[in-house]
């Protein structure tokens, strides 16, 4: 994976983006958490519980399976990208 170190974080006015490698987290589900709450300037604790987007253990098997995969899905005002490689995508745009 070629991405800018284990964690970095973009504001341009239009897009706030955090880009990370999820398999040097804690697990799958705490990266992705914590990526949105830093994008949203929350309390990871405060947002909604995330299996009520996306259906987390079916993610977990998809990205270490042995095939390569990225996978998008919304959360609230958020895109979320993951792969198998690692990389995690969290982007809140500000003009959708």
């Amino acid at each position: 994976m070629n991405h800018d170190g284990p964690h970095s974080h973009r504001r341009d006015g239009q897009t706030q983006q955090v880009v990370s490698d999820w398999r040097q987290s804690d697990g799958l589900t705490e990266a992705i958490v914590k990526a949105i709450a830093e994008v949203t300037d929350s309390q990871p604790m405060a947002l909604p519980p995330l299996q009520e987007y996306t259906d987390v253990d079916s993610l977990k098997r998809l990205l270490t399976g042995t095939d390569s995969i990225e996978i998008r899905f919304e959360y609230e005002q958020v895109r979320v990208t993951i792969a198998s490689d690692g990389k995690l995508v969290v982007e809140l745009a500000g003009h959708r």
